[in-house]
């Protein structure tokens, strides 16, 4: 028998199912954060604080990790049904075919590191591990020369491509990101607005090791012969350290 009762009954009991269509459909259709560029520059650290401030960046096992290096916890690029949170270097060369294969790119952010830096990090990471595809070492090159380069092209043609699809970049300065807490919350609130500047600042304590990051200064860098041909004495590297 109809009545007005039983119309508002099985309209509340329709809510939830409702809810859980549109839910599904926002998540396919979520745009993507990626965090990229020429690595070295604490993105895996970046990764770890957004994970511990509530943010999908999803689940990962030991083997995605290597502490040896302070590297790893990357995603797939093409990956439709990827976290909100994606962060790989490769993105750099492969932006034109991201948007291509479907993966929409709401927001790239970009840690930014001397490229010398980040070049003799790679080298020290490599020497650390011989023998080893190790995560976080010389990539499309065997010298540090030749890695700065590489580099160096890899960030021009992300920019590039980022710029000449409009889409939205946060540049965020490496090791500063590391080492000062306001900076880092000032550069990425805009992409966390639910996230409040005291309890960011909590978990940033609890999460960043500024004293494992390498100086690669003058005084204390491997001499400027290792850094141009890879070679050298065995570097002392503390164990997890950033490089």
């Amino acid at each position: 028998m109809f009545s007005i009762g039983n119309l508002l009954a099985r309209l509340m009991m329709a809510q939830p199912e409702a809810a859980t269509m549109q839910s599904n459909s926002l998540q396919s259709d979520a745009k993507r954060i990626f965090i990229s560029g020429t690595g070295r520059a604490g993105t895996t650290y970046l990764v770890q604080l957004l994970t511990k401030l509530g943010l999908d960046t999803g689940t990962w096992t030991d083997d995605e990790y290597c502490p040896n290096a302070r590297a790893g916890l990357e995603r797939h690029i093409f990956d439709l049904d990827a976290p909100r949170i994606v962060k790989s270097p490769f993105l750099c060369e492969q932006v034109d075919a991201v948007l291509a294969a479907g993966v929409a790119i709401d927001h790239v952010i970009i840690p930014i590191r001397r490229l010398e830096d980040a070049a003799a990090s790679r080298i020290l990471v490599e020497q650390a591990n011989p023998g080893e595809n190790v995560k976080g070492g010389l990539w499309e090159t065997e010298t540090a020369e030749g890695q700065v380069d590489v580099l160096r092209r890899k960030l021009t043609s992300l920019i590039e491509a980022l710029v000449r699809h409009d889409i939205p970049m946060t540049l965020i300065s490496f090791p500063r990101s590391a080492t000062d807490a306001s900076y880092l919350y000032r550069k990425l609130s805009p992409l966390i607005p639910n996230v409040e500047e005291a309890f960011f600042h909590r978990v940033f304590v609890e999460v960043a090791k500024p004293e494992l990051i390498h100086d690669f200064s003058a005084a204390n860098a491997i001499g400027s012969r290792e850094l141009r041909d890879g070679k050298g004495t065995e570097p002392s590297i503390l164990p997890g350290e950033f490089q």
